[in-house]
């Protein structure tokens, strides 16, 4: 990987990161906004794994 590039991979796991634990955390709709624009984002650099894996925190059902 470039510099670069893994840098920004790195970044973007660490948001991925801090959005599951806000979403552990009740913090529901920042979050998955938060996730949202991770998705975007990470879909747009080529990032597909980490895309899939923002999508499926964001979408996954809220625990009763």
């Amino acid at each position: 990987e470039g510099g670069d590039a893994g840098f920004v991979r790195v970044r973007m796991q660490e948001r991925l990161a801090h959005a599951e634990v806000e979403l552990g955390g009740g913090q529901h709709e920042g979050a998955r906004a938060r996730l949202a624009a991770l998705e975007r984002e990470a879909a747009g650099k080529g990032f597909l794994l980490l895309a899939r894996k923002a999508r499926r925190a964001r979408t996954q059902k809220e625990p009763a």
